[in-house]
């Protein structure tokens, strides 16, 4: 007798679902001749500090999604860079529910802390450079798409980055969601309220704040 396929539950929605996200450009000005810029030497995207880039620009033609193009309807990114930290913010719209879970949109803001000594000498003193993982030792994200939130954080293990002043890695990883169940697609968060108190609090709020992904790009984070 053959098996039959068992489909996956969606999460039920969350407390704070129901916004919809706003693609706003920022309000501040941007001078592209000394932000910091950094690129992808695999694929060749190249990223302006505080642009926003959309589905026009080179970067989107040069990026390699889980999703075919032909199902993306909305693609913006910012990046935010400084020696010490790097914030990737994106926001995708889609034709479909997948990969990006029960909703047509999804948010994500990822906050790398860095090692500002090595980012130094990676830049020798100019101002376009390559960022990888090495040169992370912790990393902040969260997601939201129509059915609430997801958010997680953890130290790299010492061993995969350069370390300086930073704490010794292999901390025990932190997570949130307001997502009945505490999941989001097939990975489990804490739903206690003091783990989501910690990431709306982290570095003064100015990450994953109350309703952070309404207006994703019009704030200057850095």
């Amino acid at each position: 007798m053959s098996k039959s396929k068992t489909r996956s539950k969606r999460p039920k929605p969350g407390k704070n679902s129901g916004g919809i996200p706003q693609v706003k450009q920022p309000t501040y000005p941007v001078d592209t001749t000394t932000a910091l810029t950094t690129y992808d030497s695999y694929s060749g995207e190249e990223w302006i500090s505080d642009v926003v880039y959309d589905m026009n620009s080179e970067n989107y033609k040069r990026w390699q999604p889980g999703i075919a193009k032909d199902q993306i309807t909305g693609w913006w990114v910012k990046k935010e860079v400084t020696d010490e930290t790097l914030v990737t913010t994106n926001l995708i719209t889609t034709k479909s529910t997948t990969p990006y879970g029960a909703g047509k949109w999804y948010v994500e803001r990822m906050v790398f802390d860095l090692d500002p000594s090595n980012t130094q000498s990676l830049r020798a003193g100019g101002n376009r450079f390559s960022i990888n993982n090495i040169d992370a030792v912790a990393r902040l994200e969260g997601r939201a798409v129509s059915v609430g939130e997801a958010m997680s954080y953890y130290v790299l293990p010492a061993a995969q980055y350069r370390s300086t002043n930073f704490p010794a890695g292999g901390q025990s990883d932190r997570s949130y969601t307001n997502i009945k169940g505490g999941t989001l697609g097939v990975v489990s968060y804490s739903t206690n309220a003091s783990d989501g108190e910690w990431f709306r609090n982290y570095d003064g709020g100015k990450f994953f704040g109350k309703d952070w992904y309404l207006n994703p790009f019009g704030n200057n984070l850095l």
